[in-house]
């Protein structure tokens, strides 16, 4: 990204390595603090308003995209540490800081691309598919990046210059490659998938002190555990309550079909390692009586349903807040079997009426096709003559390309910058770009976005 960065980050970072302590004298802010308004006020933060959470964004219905989502992460994730810490105060000598939960909850999707996991899973095949790029494509490698060198601050360094403490906390995969085998399903003190990319090695090893061995699952901070778990909080219970007010998932459809249902989560756990059937049974019981003793009714919007609706998540939320609890060594928090299975149940609600729905499944073979098409035609634009300018292309997109050749090469940066240039876009400004690119848009040239 620099000429020298190992000289701007030296020079930047010597005071960024904790994250609550080491205030000024001078200063209002623990750095911890400055890092979440970094986060806060980024471009790629707001970018996250036009991102899908699970159904599109620009759906009538008032659901949660990727900013509202990672707002509610930040927040519950901040709850949870300030609660361990009030009943078990000798966690602040491990490094669990609610503001470094924050800062994590609020990053952890800036890496997703237009379109969510659709768009996700179509960019993985194509880098994937290169040979010689650095790890292909995954959506919390991509937050890393951002975080440490796409976010544009100033000019003296590159990314937002965030603290050890709030790296390692946004690490909640900290490997670079996905372990093998993976960790237990009840194992939250390990990720299971890759969570950088071999270009971020030197920011990796400042986050984490040390490299994690090929194949292994590196241990996360306290501070990554809690985040992660806030983050399935807000999938199993927020994007359930959207599914349930638009009518997607109903309750007296859930009840009346739970045989099958629990029989589908069932099979699809048990694909897992550590699958514990007793445990699994006895949280299958716990969500079958909550919805049939509160809900079980056919859904209407009402005020009255609507609040029966909020008492039902809102208790399911304390229960998962609850089965978070600290242990003794590291890395000092964890979540209990049943909790986490209830959250599983949860989840596979969403799963089984809404990203199951043939139309949903419809619209993201579509979304995949553009992505796909969009990151060729940025390829393609790379080997415009350089002499003529940026013709053709974005400009965001020619400075990010410029910086991809000196980690990637000639042959491959194409490839990294298509897919860093469209992690920049929101979903409507993606269409926009692939609309003008093919020449198909009547838009008016002269109001474009597009810079």
């Amino acid at each position: 990204m620099y000429e020298d960065i190992e000289k701007e980050r030296k020079k930047n970072r010597s005071r960024r390595n904790y994250a609550k302590r080491d205030r000024d004298a001078n200063e209002y802010r623990y750095p911890a603090e400055k890092d979440r308004d970094r986060v806060l006020y980024s471009a790629e933060f707001r970018r996250l308003a036009g991102i899908t959470q699970v159904a599109a964004v620009h759906e009538r219905h008032l659901i949660h995209n990727r900013l509202t989502h990672s707002l509610k992460v930040a927040q519950m994730g901040r709850r949870i540490a300030e609660r361990l810490l009030r009943e078990e105060p000798e966690l602040d000598t491990c490094d669990l800081v609610p503001d470094v939960v924050e800062v994590a909850g609020l990053a952890h999707d800036l890496g997703h691309p237009p379109f969510g996991h659709a768009a996700e899973s179509a960019l993985r095949d194509i880098l994937d598919g290169v040979t010689g790029t650095k790890q292909g494509f995954e959506g919390n490698a991509q937050s890393f990046r951002i975080v440490t060198k796409l976010c544009v601050r100033n000019q003296k360094s590159p990314g937002l210059d965030l603290t050890l403490a709030s790296l390692s906390a946004i690490l909640k995969y900290p490997q670079f490659v996905k372990p093998k085998p993976a960790p237990a399903l009840t194992d939250r003190s390990r990720g299971k998938k890759r969570g950088a990319y071999r270009t971020e090695e030197d920011d990796f090893i400042f986050a984490r002190g040390e490299m994690t061995a090929p194949g292994d699952a590196g241990v996360r901070s306290p501070n990554a555990i809690i985040m992660d778990w806030a983050d399935d909080i807000s999938f199993a219970t927020h994007d359930l309550e959207d599914f349930i007010h638009a009518g997607l998932v109903r309750p007296e459809t859930l009840v009346a079909e739970w045989k099958n249902f629990r029989t589908f989560v069932r099979d699809e756990l048990g694909r897992q390692g550590g699958f514990q059937p007793k445990a699994f049974n006895r949280a299958a019981n716990y969500v079958e009586s909550a919805f049939a003793g509160s809900i079980s009714h056919p859904y209407d919007g009402s005020r009255r349903h609507q609040a029966e609706l909020h008492s039902l998540i809102s208790s399911l939320i304390m229960q998962l807040d609850r089965g978070c609890h600290s242990i003794s060594g590291p890395p000092y928090v964890c979540v209990d079997d049943h909790t986490q299975y209830v959250a599983e149940i949860l989840k596979h609600i969403t799963t089984y009426y809404v990203v199951m729905n043939p139309n949903i499944r419809a619209a993201e073979v579509g979304q995949q096709r553009l992505v796909t098409e969009l990151h060729e035609m940025l390829v393609n634009s790379a080997s415009l003559d350089f002499s003529k300018g940026h013709l053709g292309r974005p400009r965001r997109f020619w400075d990010i390309y410029d910086s991809a050749k000196k980690e990637e090469g000639e042959d491959l940066a194409p490839h990294r910058a298509a897919a860093d240039y469209i992690c920049t876009l929101t979903e409507e400004q993606a269409v926009d770009l692939f609309l003008r690119m093919s020449g198909r848009s009547r838009a008016d040239s002269l109001g474009v976005w597009l810079r």
